[in-house]
């Protein structure tokens, strides 16, 4: 059970880097152009 929360908080924080990736990205395209 232990490796299958540590599993999901893994999954979780990959999760929220690719929304904070997400957020900034178009953020960094209208900044540039």
């Amino acid at each position: 059970m232990t490796g299958t929360k540590d599993k999901t908080r893994e999954a979780c924080r990959r999760c929220e880097t690719n929304r904070d990736n997400a957020t900034s990205v178009p953020a960094l395209l209208r900044s540039a152009q």
